[in-house]
């Protein structure tokens, strides 16, 4: 099952068109901050971004963001 979630997320969902990787990224990680609770897929998310060219500024105002909510 957890091949078809990556397989799924990973190649159905980023691949499509409308928003870049890094943009993508930077919902996700502000996405499971607001959730709350997902603190090991925000750990994995928060790095990386950092190799989709994401500052450490940008994540962190993506975290305070999300906290909000």
């Amino acid at each position: 099952m957890g091949h078809h979630v990556t397989a799924y997320v990973f190649g159905d969902i980023y691949g499509r068109g409308g928003l870049d990787v890094r943009r993508r990224r930077l919902v996700t990680i502000t996405i499971l901050t607001a959730w709350g609770g997902a603190e090991t897929q925000l750990k994995w998310h928060a790095a990386a971004v950092l190799n989709v060219g994401l500052t450490p500024t940008e994540i962190i105002e993506s975290l305070i963001q999300g906290s909000a909510y």
